[in-house]
């Protein structure tokens, strides 16, 4: 596969990549864009964040840096420090997927978990503990007048 400029072609990759991997990472549910309603946990929403473009000299050739968000919702029923602990290694599978392949099937030069940022978040008015996984990537394009 060719690099990518597009976050929504990175976004694709990542969300075949979990969907393929659900089972051994122990996800109910993978969505493509976040969700309001969540209908099983644990459950991960591929969103995409920004992308950032820098001419490097050359005519029309550019640095992207691009960004994905993999959010991990997990209920909250249950003993808070059982279900904290049972979020972060859903995160933590995700981040070591993802680290398998830092090209991402060759859709960008390299990519990796940036962050994972632990929390709480709220969908249609239930608590779910939450973490936020950062995975950041770069590719090198050449824009093209028609695009």
């Amino acid at each position: 596969m060719a690099q990518t400029d597009r976050v929504s072609v990175v976004c694709q990759a990542i969300y075949d990549l979990l969907i393929a991997n659900s089972v051994a990472l122990g996800i109910e549910d993978v969505w493509l864009g976040d969700q309001a309603l969540l209908p099983h946990t644990p459950a991960a929403c591929v969103v995409p964040g920004p992308l950032t473009r820098e001419l490097t000299g050359m005519p029309n050739r550019t640095d992207n840096n691009m960004t994905a968000y993999v959010m991990i919702y997990h209920s909250i029923l249950q003993n808070q420090e059982v279900t904290e602990m049972e979020a972060i290694q859903v995160s933590e599978a995700v981040m070591s997927l993802l680290h398998q392949d830092l090209s991402l099937g060759g859709t960008v030069i390299h990519g990796y978990v940036r962050t994972i940022e632990p929390g709480y978040s709220n969908k249609a008015r239930s608590w779910y503990r939450s973490s936020r996984v950062t995975w950041t990537g770069l590719t090198k394009t050449i824009m093209s007048e028609a695009a």
